[in-house]
């Protein structure tokens, strides 16, 4: 359990020591002598609020992750509820000094739409998937923008290795729930967000 505490102290004390104006087609990772954030935003200004919300997010993903293990979840769940309630005592209105990060943005509407043609111009699937490799290193895209990529592929396997190729490049991650629209079989799409979220 103390474990667990410290993780979840040591990644607010990453977030705390950040601040930005963020829309929602923008990535943002933060780097401190403790490693890389990535930080989601809705666009509002970052102040601590902000910032909790994404320690809130965090700990979430941690319950989920243990739901199905009952005594694992006995252990982890009073170290996780101390520090939510820790959490609703932070000053909601305090803004910080900006550290240094790297601002990723979604691309627009016109050089996306080169790059679903671009797809379209490659004959197999194969030729496609190395044309993503080549795009993922410089070009990044919202959660929408990768399910309109997967809609280019029609066999399922091929919509999930698009999904590896390229969910390290969401700046929207926090939105892969949405990608289960895209399938028409309901397992399949959960599948697909499991990958966006936990495949390593």
């Amino acid at each position: 359990m103390m474990n667990i505490t410290k993780i979840a102290v040591a990644v607010l004390a990453v977030l705390i020591a950040t601040a930005f104006a963020q829309p929602s087609s923008e990535k943002v990772i933060v780097r401190t002598g403790m490693g890389e954030c990535p930080l989601h935003m809705d666009g509002s200004t970052v102040n601590v609020e902000a910032l909790l919300e994404n320690i809130e997010l965090r700990l979430n993903d941690l319950q989920l992750r243990t739901a199905q293990d009952p005594e694992y979840r006995r252990l982890t769940q009073p170290a996780l509820s101390e520090i939510k309630a820790l959490i609703s005592l932070f000053p909601k209105e305090v803004y910080l000094i900006p550290v240094d990060a790297e601002i990723h943005r979604a691309v627009d509407a016109d050089r996306f739409e080169g790059v679903i043609e671009d797809i379209r111009n490659e004959e197999t699937a194969e030729e496609k998937f190395e044309f993503l490799r080549q795009t993922m290193q410089y070009e990044y895209f919202t959660m929408e923008q990768l399910g309109e990529i997967l809609d280019e592929f029609e066999d399922i396997e091929d919509k999930y290795t698009s999904a590896r190729i390229l969910k390290s490049n969401i700046v929207d991650p926090e939105n892969a729930y949405t990608i289960a629209d895209r399938f028409a079989d309901p397992e399949a799409g959960r599948t697909c967000v499991e990958i966006i979220l936990y495949e390593e």
